[in-house]
């Protein structure tokens, strides 16, 4: 899901600045992408990660650092686009960029799985 997350930040930057129902529906899709990692990090991976007693705790700090992202998310965006003329790219840029490097870190944690070494 977070490949074709970063694929519709690829798709809105080449095409959705000159068509706003190609850009409507590619930040549709990328919302839609990122929802399903959302849930499974802040439910079963807060299970997983801590014990019984201790996953109510692990969901807590997940949805709170989640809650927290918007507050950081308009003040940089906000100066990014400033910064650059009122330019979008270098904010497509920067979503992209967290998108893929998602994607990396979650392949990794799935390849040290199946490796058997999951343990951090």
């Amino acid at each position: 899901m977070l490949s074709l997350m970063a694929l519709a930040f690829i798709l809105m930057y080449a095409k959705g600045a000159t068509d706003l129902m190609f850009f409507t529906v590619s930040m549709g899709l990328a919302g839609f992408m990122l929802y399903g990692p959302d849930s499974l990090i802040s439910g079963v991976g807060a299970i997983d990660v801590g014990s019984k007693k201790g996953a109510l705790v692990a969901a807590g700090i997940i949805n709170g650092t989640g809650s927290i992202g918007p507050i950081f998310q308009e003040e940089i965006i906000g100066w990014l686009y400033t910064k650059y003329d009122q330019s979008i790219v270098p904010v497509l840029i920067l979503l992209l960029s967290m998108a893929l490097v998602s994607a990396a870190l979650t392949f990794y944690l799935w390849w040290k799985s199946k490796l058997g070494k999951a343990k951090l």
